[in-house]
């Protein structure tokens, strides 16, 4: 019979609630304690008393076992864990093991190191288990499966050696088959040649380099940091950009506009980037989709030296490095997905100063032969990305970031700038705090998103409410979270059944299938990931084009997070969560379970989680608000509330709000709070209402009140969807810690005849609708191929050659030469060089056939049209002459003009409300009737958007210019029922 994994976890900074979603993800059933002390003085609920009560009423059996393992080896230094594996007592236990893996038994062994690499799980009981043939699999702080060789990687070379691991055949950066020598950086170096092989460490590296390097090379490098604190550590330093380019914006608007292909900065971007070019360590906290990395980016470009970026993750640190080597600037990474040649090469090019940017996660950058790399490098910029990481107030705390610190220390000269997406005032400080940044250099952006449409909806019918919102955004991109691995599983079985093209994510599945859903959810344009909250962090794909939280985030951090993945290249991108009450009294049992000081705080961010989704106003001002923000900008016309109201949405319709009353209802429900003495939930009062005989409705004796079984015409759904109306409405409101419902004086008002109108029960969020005609989206679809295709050439995201944005540009202003695709967003000299031969000859195609000319990036289209006196003649001439009979091909053949060239004329009548004749349109349509009906069916379908869902649709049967035609009888004909509506 195979053998069963034996499973590692540590809690370090895991709550309650994480650790016990972490066992149930991987399907444990016992969990065996190996701590010597099993108590927390800062965590309670994971002492052993308290821990057994906990995971065995979830089902998971609890048997502490202590130093019978080696307990009071975890966070020794220097044990002797050859001589411990030959006790008794430890051989026994490692027995257990082994009956548990032959027996299929599911066992995770628990301390409480927070990483493997630091725990006598790895080094000694890993050991013993892998040298006896038992597959070990650690799960790692990030919830990520690892085996016994995978964390050995992790560890310095010397303390490998030290694990039994033969680190001659495994480098740092997961190499293979390369001689232990062959990692010291400086090798061909003379400080690589006072080394002898055998002896390679950090310590003999430090001491070859103090023997070769120049004085003023070993000060900087090796000196006393305790007398030289980081803001002593440099008087005022010219900026380089002065000697180099001449002082002013002018020269970095100049690098802008020609390296990057922007025509003008964001906000704070310029004031960002010129406070590092004059050395001055900053923290800039600015939404994502901001332009973040241009703010490290663009100085590196001017600095003659190195600019170290720390970058959590691997896709992240490769998608920025793809598309600043497209950009023409030198960059890499160093991380485990390199070989060992790759590595070394790498690695060279830093020491000949060839890399202008050079990316890695903290675990790297803070080994001790990395280190030594970057201080015989010339570092000119320290990058922290994701800095909320450095706060044990954040949402994502990680204590590496802490220790960068001694990386700061060890490159006195390199100018530090924090970044991140994500910070409350509290973390913001901390970083200031640790990073010891002035506050006079903190730059904070809005954290208001316009581009992003947000919506709230209650979950009534959580399937079929996604599938609805699914077909708003077909052949888009877009990530669909869930709470639980179970929950991810059964979305994405259901959604494949309908078709839907989408992936599970979660930390359940082997890392290869992970690996290879991320990379192809970054390399194919219109997938759908349905994932965990572990899915998206590295995600730096530009066109995310909506996000569903299909159960409740943990906090506004987590939510804003994760809808900041949509919507990147400045376009429209959509965010719906699907909210239940019973989401909530999860989060609030597991809440219970934190030690006594965290509750306070988690439920603080729970209440702003719950004033987001309870806001009767724009969405964006408790959202801004929790961040330090005072929205001011009014309507939003981008948010669910404001566009109930009748604001006009994007195109300029008004949206019709959805509402009957609710009075009969509300009173009933009210009434029924009232005489059972407002001490009860709004579940307990929907059985009453129901006529439930459930033991609690019985001892309590509310089958006797006025109100019980008058619900009875309603289902459960409808009672909960709408008492979270009244909740919201003001009518009651919950109490603390129970969530009893109490009645406020509108409640009392309501008993006293006041009406109540709300939503109907099950109405679903609708899509931000997308701007109309600011470009063309045939030529949109032809250059979206084009770019896809190339990507799949170069091998890299598609979003890495040009963003969504640039194509739209393009499909707005018709560029026809070299000098006219530099005007165009996101196109720099490199890129014009590398793709115009390819991109330019599509669009004058197109141009050619359809008698479009180029447009002045100056001058919007519409503009331009509206300016020609001749071009509204021949529009007026060609609809008289439609509305008087003649055919399009007629009036063509009149006027000298192709058919494609009149429709036009036709669709600018169209779109300055004169009226066209849906007949005469149909007698210029060479189709049948039948296949007529055959488009009109698909535009009923898949929507008036792109023409391409329709042309496939339709088998590629049908053409593009047959298919703009019905189009317009469509809209013609969907009019005139909506006007007899």
């Amino acid at each position: 019979m195979p053998q069963t994994p034996i499973y590692t976890i540590g809690y370090g900074a895991r709550e309650i609630d994480d650790f016990l979603r972490t066992l149930k993800a991987n399907d444990i059933h016992y969990l065996l304690d190996v701590r010597s002390r099993p108590y927390s003085s800062y965590k309670p609920e994971f002492s052993q008393e308290s821990l057994k009560d906990f995971l065995e009423k979830n089902d998971i059996r609890y048997l502490f076992m202590g130093d019978a393992l080696g307990g009071k080896l975890d966070g020794e230094e220097n044990a002797d864990f050859e001589k411990i594996a030959q006790k008794p007592a430890y051989q026994n236990g490692i027995k257990r093991l082994h009956k548990a893996s032959s027996q299929g038994n599911r066992v995770a062994l628990m301390c409480s190191k927070g990483k493997p690499e630091h725990s006598h799980c790895t080094h000694l009981i890993g050991k013993t288990l892998t040298e006896d043939g038992i597959k070990v699999l650690h799960i790692d702080e990030k919830d990520e499966l690892l085996s016994q060789e995978d964390i050995l990687l992790r560890l310095p070379p010397s303390v490998q050696r030290t694990s039994g691991r033969d680190t001659a055949s495994h480098p740092p950066d997961g190499g293979r088959n390369a001689p232990a020598e062959d990692i010291n950086p400086f090798a061909g170096t003379e400080a690589a040649n006072l080394i002898p092989e055998k002896n390679f460490t950090t310590e003999n590296l430090n001491i070859a380099k103090a023997k070769v390097l120049p004085p003023s090379v070993r000060w900087t490098s090796g000196r006393d940091t305790a007398s030289h604190p980081p803001d002593k550590r440099r008087t005022t330093v010219p900026s380089p950009i002065e000697g180099r380019l001449g002082r002013g914006e002018g020269a970095i608007k100049k690098i802008l506009q020609e390296k990057f292909g922007y025509p003008k900065f964001r906000a704070l971007q310029e004031e960002i980037i010129q406070n590092v070019l004059k050395k001055q360590d900053s923290l800039a906290v600015m939404p994502t989709g901001s332009g973040k990395s241009l703010c490290y980016q663009l100085p590196a470009t001017i600095f003659d030296g190195l600019t170290v970026v720390v970058s959590p993750l691997i896709s992240l640190m490769e998608d920025q490095v793809l598309e600043l080597q497209e950009w023409g600037i030198p960059a890499l990474y160093l991380n485990s997905t390199l070989t060992y040649a790759e590595y070394g090469r790498a690695v060279g090019r830093v020491q000949k100063g060839e890399i202008k940017l050079l990316y890695g996660a903290p675990e790297t950058l803070l080994r001790p032969e990395t280190i030594a790399l970057l201080e015989n490098s010339h570092v000119e910029s320290l990058v922290i990305d994701e800095a909320h990481c450095i706060s044990e107030w954040g949402h994502d705390f990680r204590p590496e970031y802490r220790q960068l610190n001694t990386l700061r220390r060890r490159l006195p000269q390199a100018t530090t700038l924090a970044l991140t997406a994500t910070a409350t005032r509290r973390v913001r400080a901390d970083i200031k705090k640790t990073l010891q940044i002035t506050d006079a250099n903190e730059f904070i952006g809005s954290f208001d998103r316009p581009n992003l449409n947000l919506s709230v909806s209650d979950k009534v019918a959580g399937m079929a409410q996604t599938r609805d919102f699914l077909n708003q955004h077909k052949k888009q991109a877009g990530i669909i979270y869930c709470s639980t691995r179970d929950n991810v599983d059964n979305l994405t079985e259901q959604l494949k059944s309908e078709g839907f093209p989408v992936l599970p994510y979660h930390a359940g599945m082997d890392d290869q299938t992970r690996r290879a859903h991320q990379r192809r959810f970054r390399y194919e344009d219109n997938l759908i990931i349905v994932a965990t909250i572990a899915f998206g962090m590295g995600i730096n794909k530009s066109n995310v084009r909506f996000i569903v939280h299909y159960d409740l985030p943990k906090n506004v951090e987590n939510y804003y997070q994760q809808i900041g993945r949509a919507g990147r290249d400045g376009l429209p991108a959509d965010c719906l969560l699907l909210f239940s009450y019973s989401d909530v009294r999860t989060i609030r049992y597991f809440i219970s379970q934190n030690a006594p000081e965290l509750r306070a705080g988690a439920e603080t961010r729970l209440d702003a989680l719950l004033a987001f989704v309870d806001a009767l106003n724009c969405r964006r001002i408790p959202l801004l608000d929790y961040f330090g923000e005072k929205y001011g900008g009014g309507n939003c016309k981008a948010c669910d509330n404001c566009l109930d109201k009748g604001q006009a949405d994007r195109s300029g319709s008004e949206l019709a709000t959805v509402k009957e009353n609710l009075t009969a209802p509300a009173l009933l429900f009210v009434k029924t709070a009232l005489e059972t003495k407002q001490i009860f939930g709004s579940a307990h009062l929907i059985d009453v209402l129901r006529g439930s005989r459930a033991k609690k409705i019985l001892k309590f004796g509310h089958d006797k009140v006025s109100t019980y079984g008058k619900g009875k015409e309603f289902t459960k759904e409808y009672w909960q969807h709408i008492s979270i109306q009244f909740i919201r409405l003001g009518l009651l409101k919950r109490t603390k810690p129970h969530g009893s419902l109490v009645i406020t004086d509108a409640g009392r008002e309501v008993l006293k005849g006041k009406e109540v109108w709300g939503k109907i029960a099950g109405s679903f969020a609708k899509a931000a609708k997308q701007e109309k005609g600011k470009y063309d989206s045939v030529l949109f679809e032809k250059l979206r191929i084009l770019r896809g295709k190339l990507a799949s050439e170069k091998n890299v995201p598609p979003y890495v050659i040009f963003h969504d944005r640039t194509l739209v540009d393009m499909a707005s202003y018709f560029p026809h030469t070299e000098a006219d695709l530099r005007q165009i967003y996101g196109v720099g000299g490199r890129k014009v060089a590398e793709y115009g031969k390819r991109f330019l000859p599509v669009i004058q195609a197109y141009c050619r056939e359809n008698d479009i000319k180029p447009l002045s990036k100056q001058k919007p289209r519409a503009k331009k049209r509206l300016s020609s006196k001749t071009g509204r003649q021949r529009s007026e001439y060609v609809w008289k002459q439609f509305q008087g009979g003649k055919s399009i091909q007629q009036i063509a053949s009149d006027m000298g003009f192709r058919p494609g060239t009149i429709f036009r004329h036709l669709q600018k009548s169209h779109e300055d409300g004169r009226e066209i004749n849906v007949e005469y349109l149909k007698k210029s349509s060479k189709l049948s009737a039948k296949d007529g009906q055959r488009v009109i069916d698909a535009f009923a379908e898949h929507g008036d958007g792109f023409l391409s869902p329709i042309f496939n649709a339709l088998n590629e049967e049908i053409s593009y210019d047959e298919i703009k035609l019905w189009k317009m009888i469509f809209e013609l004909e969907d009019s005139k029922l909506k006007g007899r509506g």
